[in-house]
């Protein structure tokens, strides 16, 4: 059969099986949601056999095209199928936080070079730790932050290791740590008060974890920098011309 379009066709065999909008292959309903979101708006260039082994993205999906010049929205990263391959998936995201779990958000972790496993206080100026098997008088303070983030399409929580979550708090873990040990609720609170609403510019990881024989998406924040307005700015016109242009304007 051929589809009644200039510079397209389509045919199958007579052994071939058509599915029509399949909606129990999550290939399909990850590539239909790809399209809609960021294909539609895209220019393609027609293919050649020397494009073939031509350097790409990140593992996983590759954000070189999209609705803001690249970046995705965190629909995206919520779509059917995203972490399921034995690569994690990379996604590039503007969005703000809108809450941080202050609960458990730091922990004092082995002094170890390369350990940051979790110590034991001992009560008596030593701290152990089990997998070193080692008692030391000393530890460090490391960071896992659990942040809810969102656009205009939703919302979704990420997890920050100490990296990330330095920048979003604005404090090294070290200074966060003796607040924590002075008790100083007030100060605390300014912190996250302070770090909320804020916007960045996220690099996300997304990888299918299996957790007591479940499977659940686990989305980390690789990186995230300050988003700068002007480029952002310049990001929206250049979606809003494109779009304008796809459009019929009566």
């Amino acid at each position: 059969m051929e589809l009644d379009d200039p510079g397209r066709s389509l045919s199958v065999s007579p052994t071939s099986s058509l599915l029509i909008s399949p909606t129990n292959i999550p290939e399909a309903i990850r590539l239909k949601g790809w399209y809609e979101h960021e294909g539609r708006y895209s220019s393609f260039e027609t293919f050649r056999s020397e494009m073939v082994g031509s350097s790409g993205g990140a593992d996983g999906v590759s954000s070189s095209s999209g609705v803001l010049g690249g970046w995705n929205l965190l629909q995206d990263v919520k779509a059917s199928g995203v972490g399921a391959n034995v690569k994690a998936d990379y996604f590039t995201c503007k969005a703000t936080v809108v809450f941080m779990k202050k609960e458990n958000f730091m922990y004092q972790a082995c002094s170890t070079e390369g350990c940051n496993k979790k110590v034991i206080d001992l009560g008596n100026g030593l701290y152990r730790c089990e997998k070193c098997a080692r008692e030391t008088p000393d530890c460090k303070w490391r960071l896992l932050l659990m942040v809810k983030i969102a656009d205009i399409t939703g919302d979704l929580w990420v997890t920050c290791f100490q990296d990330a979550a330095e920048v979003l708090l604005g404090q090294t873990a070290e200074k966060l740590g003796t607040i924590k040990s002075t008790q100083d609720e007030t100060q605390l609170e300014k912190v996250f008060i302070e770090s909320a609403f804020n916007s960045w510019i996220f690099r996300l990881r997304a990888k299918v974890d299996r957790y007591n024989d479940e499977e659940r998406l686990r989305v980390v924040v690789a990186d995230a920098k300050p988003l700068d307005l002007i480029d952002y700015s310049r990001r929206l016109l250049k979606a809003i011309n494109d779009l304008s242009a796809t459009l019929s304007i009566q």
